[in-house]
């Protein structure tokens, strides 16, 4: 049989790429996948050999490999894992999309995006710290400050100090409330005109 150009260009892709055979159990809802197709790509993220799994049930495959415990959680339950899309499994990270052509197909996409997520991390440990900084600065200094944001043309609070407090006499400003506002109609005018 001649396979169409569609799958033939998923089996080039750098991506891990299987089409499964759905296998319906006694009670309609357990099933199981008979693995029918699958590039190099995948074989190599699940650490098989092509031999010793095409036309084999998944369940019996994984079920082998204690040391892939996220690839057999997977195909529990595939649809799971369409929200949230990112799998992990040993030291990997794997962005999953499942697809059914027809009723009884499965396809299978994992794109490996370990890089992504460990340079996402090291993003968020950055954000972490560089907030924390910020809080001991912001909650140290000598200075009176607040912080507002400004939304549908007027400043909102988000934050001030103790300092900005102890002067002002406002305690830990409602996130409704304008600093123009709070400081009175003549303090409130100067504000926006210092703004």
């Amino acid at each position: 049989m001649i396979k169409e150009p569609f799958d033939q260009a998923f089996m080039q892709l750098p991506l891990g790429y299987a089409r499964h055979t759905i296998i319906f159990k006694e009670d309609s809802q357990t099933r199981d996948y008979i693995l029918t197709e699958a590039n190099d790509t995948f074989f190599r993220y699940l650490g098989l050999k092509k031999e010793d799994a095409l036309l084999k049930s998944m369940s019996m495959i994984l079920s082998s490999l204690s040391d892939q415990p996220a690839w057999l959680e997977f195909y529990k339950n595939p649809d799971q894992w369409n929200q949230p899309p990112i799998m992990e499994a040993g030291n990997h990270f794997y962005k999953i999309t499942v697809s059914y052509p027809d009723p009884n197909t499965l396809i299978t996409i994992f794109d490996e995006v370990t890089e992504l997520v460990s340079e996402l991390q090291k993003v968020k440990k950055t954000n972490e710290k560089l907030v924390r900084d910020i809080d001991i600065f912001f909650n140290s200094t000598q200075d009176g400050l607040f912080l507002v944001t400004y939304q549908g043309g007027e400043f909102r609070y988000i934050k001030n100090n103790a300092v900005h407090q102890q002067l002002t006499g406002i305690k830990i400003p409602p996130p409704w409330q304008n600093p123009g506002g709070s400081a009175g109609r003549k303090g409130g005018s100067c504000f926006k005109g210092g703004l």
